[in-house]
């Protein structure tokens, strides 16, 4: 049994809680790294939790911590929620590439062997969809594609590097709640029609990422860009598969993408009185929530041999946790 030590920076969160059950089940040593309390028997009791933020710990900290680790996982990206004040790129690069640039140099010199960071389906799109000009147009995208690119760099031929670009996501984290609850009331509240905007979406189950991100971890041997993908849904499908009555009929209903761009409009005029700026582009994101931002399954699934769970269970589970939050 592998006695590897990995260090899961952002351990403590809604994925770094699966991934530190995979790679224990594995037989690894883990220490989790993270900002946040963990509540008691949150982790297995043999997972090693060492509170910090890494962005105020200085390099000579930093080094000793990856001295006695062979490996990390960076699961502490900010992400596309957070509304900074503007400009929202000098946050993003900041959080997603200059944290993964130290991080990355510093583990070199500490010996540390490869590393995996959790990036955004979105950096995919970008790479397929040149016409969309994605990178050029959002904040956020535009971070992730250069913590890509700039982490290879950094890492060279000698630190394999595994970046893995993540959907949507369902699936119950201890502790945590569930950034679909308003989706998810508003789907289960009564009324036949529900509106919506056209296009769709990948979705991945929670546990089934904790694999993919372990397999990863034992199997990349070059810098290398992996998706995590279990089903393709269209929004209409991704509403319907949010009911907890599974016998209950609901239409869902268009709403013509002009109407939607006005309403973005109204947001973003609202974000600059306020001094902020989306990481996403909402007027010209429009464009991409109209679109069918699906993965390729199969390909995904082989690069990373995941698949082990169902995502109907995390489908019910996510139902269950948020229509039961506020009972």
């Amino acid at each position: 049994m592998d006695k590897s030590r990995v260090l899961i920076i952002g351990g403590t969160g809604y994925l770094g809680y699966h991934i530190c059950n995979e790679l224990v089940n594995r037989g690894y040593q883990v220490t989790a790294l993270s900002i946040d309390t963990v509540p008691d028997n949150f982790l297995p009791i043999n997972v090693t939790v060492q509170k910090a933020d890494v962005n105020s710990l200085t390099d000579d900290q930093l080094l000793e911590i990856f001295k006695v680790h062979d490996y990390f996982i960076f699961a502490a990206g900010a992400d596309d929620r957070i509304i900074p004040k503007k400009p929202a790129f000098d946050f993003y690069y900041k959080a997603n590439v200059e944290s993964i640039e130290r991080l990355i140099s510093i583990a070199k010199k500490a010996g540390v062997k490869k590393n995996v960071i959790l990036n955004s389906y979105f950096a995919y799109f970008n790479r397929i969809w040149p016409q969309m000009k994605l990178a050029q147009k959002h904040p956020y995208i535009r971070s992730r594609k250069l913590q890509q690119e700039k982490a290879f760099e950094a890492a060279g031929e000698d630190m394999p590097t595994a970046i893995i670009e993540l959907p949507y996501i369902v699936g119950v984290t201890p502790t945590k709640g569930s950034l679909w609850e308003g989706l998810i009331r508003y789907v289960n509240s009564p009324g036949k029609y529900k509106f919506y905007t056209k296009g769709g979406t990948a979705v991945a189950s929670v546990r089934n990422v904790g694999a993919a991100i372990a397999n990863a971890l034992e199997i990349v041997t070059k810098n290398s860009c992996y998706q995590v993908v279990d089903v393709n849904l269209t929004w209409a499908d991704w509403l319907n598969s949010l009911k907890q009555n599974k016998n209950r009929v609901i239409k869902v209903v268009y709403i013509p993408t002009f109407l939607v761009r006005i309403g973005a409009v109204i947001i973003k005029f609202m974000q600059f009185l306020k001094g902020e700026e989306s990481g996403l582009n909402i007027v010209d994101f429009i464009t991409l929530q109209t679109s069918n931002t699906f993965l390729p399954i199969e390909e995904s699934k082989q690069s990373l041999n995941y698949g082990e769970y169902n995502i109907e269970q995390d489908f019910q589970d996510t139902i269950s946790l948020c229509l039961n939050t506020r009972e």
